[in-house]
């Protein structure tokens, strides 16, 4: 986690041909996230953003779409064309807890993660829950804001 928030980068739709995926990233991509500008997540994009530039030798735009508890952005990247070119950033509240608090939202992702083998799938790649209780979740995110507190620090980062 990084500050008390479950970050997800997610591709929507990963081009699966070897034709498109030898030439990913064919254009800027669109990196949505569903808070406004100058919070937690917003940093953390355009941190993430910056290096995947560097990375993919193509620009990552950072688009804020805030509002509704997260589910304008999440929302609009759940209809994003499916080749690969749009991110979203999430969080445990536009992943986990909207899902449970709105019980009428239509997105894509959120029907993804209702499907019952999501749960496996999630296990299979190394996540899991994060405690048994409210108290230890506090505590792990706690030790993690601590953590990723400090690393923003000595990196120099400064939300303003």
């Amino acid at each position: 986690m990084i500050p008390g928030i479950l970050i997800v980068v997610a591709l929507v739709a990963w081009p699966v041909s070897s034709t498109v995926a030898q030439s990913f990233p064919s254009r800027p991509i669109r990196f949505i996230v569903p808070f406004p500008a100058g919070g937690g997540a917003d940093l953390w994009a355009r941190v993430i953003g910056q290096k995947l530039t560097e990375a993919w030798g193509q620009n990552v735009i950072v688009d804020n779409r805030g509002g509704a508890s997260g589910i304008i952005g999440t929302e609009i990247a759940s209809k994003a064309a499916p080749d690969g070119h749009t991110l979203l950033m999430g969080t445990t509240g536009t992943h986990a807890t909207n899902p449970v608090v709105f019980s009428k939202l239509h997105s894509e992702i959120v029907r993804m993660l209702k499907l019952p083998d999501v749960r496996q799938r999630i296990a299979t790649e190394g996540a899991g829950p994060i405690g048994n209780a409210p108290a230890e979740f506090a505590a792990q995110v706690q030790r993690d804001i601590t953590k990723w507190g400090k690393v923003a620090r000595e990196s120099g980062i400064r939300a303003e």
